[in-house]
């Protein structure tokens, strides 16, 4: 089990107009090498997102990308 930091690279604009800002953090624990280059790791960071400040980040915005 491992536990993950996943922060935001750059600011991202959601499609409410809600800004989420660089450096934003969430954590994960699971069994993910590397929670970016998964499904199931990229829809635990959507619902750490949602859960810790109850924001719905689109699937297409959670990538290596935008965020490590």
């Amino acid at each position: 089990m491992a536990t993950w930091i996943i922060k935001t690279l750059f600011d991202i604009l959601l499609p409410d107009g809600t800004k989420i800002s660089k450096g934003t953090g969430v954590n994960i624990v699971g069994n993910h090498i590397n929670p970016m280059f998964t499904n199931a790791g990229r829809e635990a960071v959507k619902e750490a997102f949602k859960r810790q400040y109850g924001v719905d980040i689109p699937s297409h915005k959670i990538n290596s990308g935008n965020m490590k």
